[in-house]
């Protein structure tokens, strides 16, 4: 939500994280990570994004 300053962007991001009544850790992560992913500016940040979580956590991405 970075750079996100007019109202109605964070009120859809309230709904959203609202809509989602999960009750377990990894269900609640999930939806932060898509609300994170739909809140990118453009196609090639998302695909950035996917790469990274794509790799094995003990990948040296420097």
């Amino acid at each position: 939500m970075k750079g996100k300053w007019d109202v109605q962007s964070w009120k859809d991001a309230l709904r959203k994280l609202q809509s989602n009544h999960h009750t377990d850790m990894e269900a609640k992560t999930y939806s932060a990570l898509e609300l994170s992913y739909d809140s990118l500016e453009s196609d090639e940040v998302r695909d950035v994004f996917l790469l990274f979580a794509a790799m094995p956590s003990n990948n040296d991405a420097r």
